[in-house]
């Protein structure tokens, strides 16, 4: 037919974009674009994470590689002195300092011998110790000096008794110090040292957090119980706006003392004014679609 113009391709939306993502169609949708971008962004992010990864691994195993002088693939006490040293910009640690590293990432039965797995969780644990527990006016050694009373460096079960009483607000009994103890002695001489009083620190205020919780559940159940059934249908939604994704990590304790429980997140659904709690606990990645 004279003077008729041909109709325009109507594309799918699923191929607006083309594999390798590069081009976006005109035509596509705002919303659909923004999920697309979205989406291309999280991917960038996971690539550069895993790349952070591999070249953090690699600087590891470079670095492994220097202090293993005798060549075996494992570390000794010297080699891991070597490390530590360097790290604390050219200070010898203690040999308690040195056992307690050794001892919390030697595996059985090598003994005394660190294997290249454990080499990032050593010089993590020695970096934290170092600034919570060694610079002046850190937050650990404030509160580790505070309670040596006779200072010996060392803490008795007593001084850690007052000294978890008075961090926590609540009463600490003899068997409750007694566990910590035994779970934070690593050194195994029946006290806490400096370097072992993070991990004594974190189990108490675990405990507490954990008894805390159950107290609050407990006050919260209903004398009564009743039981429901029903029957849902779950009808598939087409998100058309990109998720909100969040990384968190919830700490036990913080150089400044923050004492943080559980992260509550507090959800309104589209559909019905009814706000969804929760608790999440520990480390991990949050996910919530709009």
């Amino acid at each position: 037919m004279a003077g008729h113009q041909p109709r325009p391709e109507v594309v799918p939306e699923s191929y607006l974009i083309d594999p390798v993502g590069e081009q976006v169609f005109r035509g596509l949708r705002p919303a659909a674009m923004a999920v697309v971008v979205a989406q291309k962004v999280r991917d960038t992010r996971l690539k550069r994470r895993e790349q952070e990864r591999e070249q953090r691994e690699h600087r590891l195993d470079e670095l492994f590689d220097e202090l293993d002088i005798s060549g075996d693939g494992m570390l000794d006490s010297s080699e891991v002195k070597m490390l530590l040293t360097g790290m604390a910009e050219g200070k010898e640690p203690s040999e308690e300092e040195l056992s307690f590293i050794m001892k919390t990432t030697t595996q059985k039965p090598d003994g005394d011998r660190m294997p290249r797995s454990k080499l990032a969780q050593a010089m993590e644990s020695w970096s934290v110790y170092l600034a919570e527990f060694c610079e002046d006016g850190a937050a650990g050694k404030v509160l580790f000096d505070k309670y040596d009373a006779d200072r010996s460096g060392k803490l008795t079960p007593d001084e850690l008794k007052a000294l978890l009483r008075d961090l926590s607000g609540r009463n600490v009994s003899d068997v409750d110090t007694d566990w910590v103890v035994m779970k934070a002695d690593v050194l195994g001489d029946g006290l806490i040292s400096k370097i072992e009083l993070g991990q004594a620190i974190a189990l108490w205020l675990s405990k507490v957090s954990e008894a805390e919780l159950a107290e609050e559940a407990s006050t919260t159940q209903s004398s009564q119980k009743s039981s429901v059934a029903g029957r849902f249908e779950v009808t598939a939604v087409k998100f058309v706006r990109p998720p909100i994704t969040m990384d968190f990590e919830v700490p036990q304790f913080t150089a400044s003392g923050l004492r943080v429980r559980f992260l509550k997140v507090q959800e309104k659904s589209q559909y019905k004014p009814i706000k969804w709690i929760r608790y999440l606990t520990k480390a991990g990645t949050y996910e919530h679609r709009i």
